[in-house]
Formats: C-alpha cells, structure tokens, sequence
C-alpha cells in the first residue's frame, strides 16, 4: 500500500479533531481579555463522547492547578482554584456518539453496488469504507439499521479536485448528471424489491 493510500485509510478511522477559528481582539498591539476557539470533533466509530471528554480531563487539570486557573468541564465537573488568575471552560454544541457502522453483508449493500455498477460500469470497484462525518446520519438511525453514505459521481470530472465542505462547495454538471442517473437507478431498484 503506498504512503498516499496508507494516509487515506488512516485518517477513515482516526479520531479527528480541527480549530476551526479562534476569537481574540481585533488590535493587533493590545492583548485579549477573553478568548475562544472552536475545536470540531470527528469521532472514529470505535471513539465516544466519554472518552474525548476522558483526555480533555487528563490534558487541563494538571495544568489548570498547576496554572492557578478555575476549570468548567463540559457543564458536570469542575476544578477551583482559591484566587484564580482565569477560568477556562469547555463546553460542547451539541453531543453526538459515532454513527452505527452498517454492513456490507447486507442485501441492501448489494443492491447498492449492483446500481453503481450499472451507472459506472461492471469495471468499478465498490469496496466500503469508513466515514467519520456524522451530523446528518442522527435523523436516519431511527429510521433504518443500515445507512450508506455515498455520493455517486466520479470526482475526475472535476479538475480542481474535490471542493467539499470549503470555500465555493461545487461539482460539476456532469458529476451531478452522474448523481441523477445513479439515484433514478437505485430507486427503482429499491422500489422493485419492495414489490
């Protein structure tokens, strides 16, 4: 397996976390009173909320004593100091565990693979993989056992690169004609199979 490969399977079923912005004071020569950051959490299917919430603990109460610094944990515990030269909370958005994985094993996934391969030719090789996005998935797992997270269009189409999630979210037409004819495919084969 190369390194680019090995990186990309990788990072499939890591934990991920990223800053996604940091608010200070918009003076450049003053220092802040307060400051924020976002830090958004991708959990890998085998991770929990316990355990991020776990090695937050591990990571600042050692430091937030040694500091002289108050400490708020996620709205349930905290660490005090007897005069604080700060506090530093952690709080979350909204709490969400790891998505369900669902099975390759099942019919549902063949009938999947039989629609792809009927769009995009016997020659493609559909193998799952893990996905670690998970906000939309949580109105589905009441739903439905097995949830399959793909996006049917051939991401060579578009010479820039993929450009999901960032600045400027587009494909192009033919990779949304892509998407058309594969979801026109697929429904009908559901809908056979419900017959």
């Amino acid at each position: 397996m190369s390194l680019k490969a090995a990186t990309s399977v990788r990072q499939c079923i890591l934990h991920r976390c990223t800053a996604e912005y940091a608010l200070t004071l918009p003076l450049a020569n003053s220092l802040p009173e307060t400051c924020s950051a976002v830090i958004n959490h991708r959990l890998a299917t085998h991770d929990s909320l316990q355990a991020v919430r776990g090695h937050y603990r591990r990571l600042l109460t050692d430091w937030a004593r040694e500091n002289n610094l108050d400490l708020h944990l996620f709205d349930r515990e905290s660490v005090t100091s007897s005069s604080p030269a700060g506090k530093v909370t952690l709080s979350s958005e909204y709490d969400l565990e790891p998505s369900p994985v669902a099975s390759e094993a099942d019919p549902k996934f063949d009938w999947l693979t039989t629609s792809l391969k009927e769009v995009f030719g016997e020659e493609v090789i559909v193998a799952p993989t893990l996905l670690a996005g998970n906000t939309d998935t949580r109105y589905y797992w009441e739903l439905c056992s097995q949830i399959y997270r793909i996006s049917p269009w051939r991401q060579s189409l578009d010479p820039r690169g993929t450009r999901m999630h960032t600045v400027d979210e587009r494909m192009p037409v033919e990779g949304l004609m892509e998407m058309v004819r594969f979801y026109d495919v697929f429904i009908r084969r559901v809908d056979a199979q419900r017959l």
